[in-house]
C-alpha cells in the first residue's frame, strides 16, 4: 500500500484551518458579546444619567414653582404695605417728570408720587418728532439734522422750574401737548424726574437731550434723578454715570418703587433741613 502523503498533507491543512476558522468565529462571537455587553452598559448609564436629570428637572420645576409663591405673597404684601409706606411722605416736596416717551404718562412714577401725596408739577413728553419740529420753533428752520438738545433743554428747565405762563415756549409747549400741567401753583420745583423708553430710531436725539438736561441742571444745582422703566431696556447708562447722577432700575417692580420712594424721601429730609 503505497501512502499519498499529498493526502495528508491536505488533510493535516484542512484540519487546522478548520481550528483556525473556529478560533476566529469563537473570537468574533466573543467580542460581539463583549460590544453589546458595552452597549448595554452604555445604555443604562445613560438611562441613569437621564432619570437623574429628570429628578433634577422636576425638583428645580417643583422649587421654582414655591418661589414664584413666595415672590406673588411678597408682591401682594408690597403692594398692600406701598400706598402705607408713601402716604405723606412727599407732601412738601414738588416734582417735574421729563418722560422720553410718545405715551401720555408714566403711570408708575405719577401713581407712586400722587400716592405719596407730592406735587406733580408736570409731566414733559419728548420724542424724536418733539425735538425735529422743535427746530422750526427755536432756529426757524426745517432742517431736521440741526440738533435743537441744549437749547431746547435750557427752555425746558427754566419753563419748568419758573412756570411762567405768558411764556410763549410755554404756550408752544402747551398747545403741541408736549408739557402737561397737574398743579397750577407757584411752589418752587424740587426735584426733576428723568425717564426713558425709546426705540433705536430715535435714540441719538434723545440721549443728546438727556445729557443736555443733566449738564444744565448741574449748573443750576437742580436735583434731578433717572428712573429706568424696565430691567430689561437697552439704555446707556454711561450718560447718567459721567453725569453723576443717580439711577433707579425698573421702577415697574415693587422694589423699584419703594427705591424711588426711600431716595425721594431722604432727599426730601436734606432739603427741608
Amino acid at each position: 500500500m503505497i501512502i499519498n502523503i499529498r493526502y495528508y498533507v491536505l488533510t493535516i491543512t484542512s484540519i487546522f484551518l478548520a481550528l483556525g476558522i473556529g478560533i476566529i468565529i469563537g473570537f468574533m462571537f466573543d467580542a460581539q458579546e463583549i460590544m453589546v455587553s458595552q452597549k448595554q452598559d452604555i445604555v443604562n448609564q445613560l438611562e441613569e444619567k437621564f432619570e437623574y436629570l429628570k429628578d433634577e428637572n422636576n425638583t428645580l420645576k417643583s422649587n421654582l414653582k414655591q418661589e414664584r409663591i413666595k415672590n406673588k405673597k411678597y408682591e401682594k404684601i408690597s403692594e398692600d404695605l406701598l400706598p402705607l409706606m408713601a402716604k405723606g411722605k412727599l407732601d412738601k416736596m414738588s416734582y417735574a417728570v421729563i418722560d422720553n416717551n410718545n405715551i401720555y404718562k408714566n403711570s408708575e412714577i405719577s401713581n407712586l408720587l400722587e400716592l405719596s401725596g407730592a406735587n406733580i408739577k408736570s409731566i414733559t413728553l419728548i420724542e424724536k418728532r418733539t425735538l425735529d419740529n422743535l427746530v422750526n420753533f427755536i432756529y426757524k428752520s426745517s432742517d431736521t439734522h440741526v440738533d435743537v438738545s441744549s437749547s431746547f433743554a435750557k427752555l425746558l428747565v427754566n419753563t419748568l422750574k419758573d412756570m411762567n405762563y405768558n411764556n410763549e415756549f410755554f404756550s408752544y409747549l402747551l398747545t403741541n401737548n408736549i408739557i402737561h400741567i397737574k398743579e397750577e401753583n407757584t411752589k418752587p420745583l424740587d426735584f426733576i424726574i428723568l425717564t426713558e423708553n425709546v426705540n433705536l430710531q430715535s435714540k441719538h436725539k434723545i440721549n443728546s437731550f438727556n445729557e443736555s438736561i443733566i449738564d444744565y441742571c448741574s449748573k443750576l444745582k437742580l436735583p434731578i434723578i433717572y428712573v429706568k422703566k424696565d430691567s430689561t431696556e437697552n439704555i446707556n447708562i454711561d450718560i447718567y454715570k459721567n453725569g453723576k447722577i443717580d439711577t433707579i432700575n425698573n421702577i415697574s417692580s415693587y422694589i423699584g418703587k419703594i427705591t424711588l420712594l426711600s431716595f425721594l424721601y431722604e432727599e426730601s429730609l436734606k432739603q427741608l433741613n
